[in-house]
């Protein structure tokens, strides 16, 4: 799956790229830390998953994914965050799945087993490198 990061911090960003680097299926194709960039960059590129941070200043990952999932409605989104408060929010706009940071790989390969079968049963397709379909 081609997906974007969105967080305000860089060492997070870096540390999504690294623990994410082995699992199967999931091509990180932009890292964003201006929520603006990472809206622009999903609306003229293929993009089937985001993983967002939740608290960023101006627009916050819940904004994000609500204008994300305006213009591409199948997205699968994934918020990532310190707090757990933000879960109801999360729900409210039909968050996919919810990280609490810190995270380790087990935590993504996890998230990730959840993503695939929600795109099974939502009979989605995606591309990677392989060109794989999911039926």
């Amino acid at each position: 799956m081609r997906a974007i990061v969105v967080d305000d911090e860089p060492i997070m960003l870096n540390s999504f790229t690294r623990l994410s680097s082995g699992i199967q299926d999931l091509q990180v194709v932009g890292q964003f830390q201006i929520p603006e960039d990472a809206l622009s960059y999903a609306l003229e590129n293929p993009v089937d998953l985001a993983f967002l941070d939740v608290k960023m200043p101006g627009m916050n990952g819940i904004e994000l994914a609500g204008k994300l999932r305006e213009h591409k409605p199948d997205i699968l989104i994934v918020f990532i965050s310190a707090y757990d408060e933000y879960i109801r929010d999360s729900n409210r706009i039909g968050g996919d799945y919810y990280i609490v940071k810190p995270y380790k790989t087990e935590t993504l390969e996890i998230a990730m087993e959840k993503i695939r079968l929600l795109a099974r049963r939502q009979k989605k397709t995606y591309n990677n490198k392989q060109e794989i379909q999911i039926s």
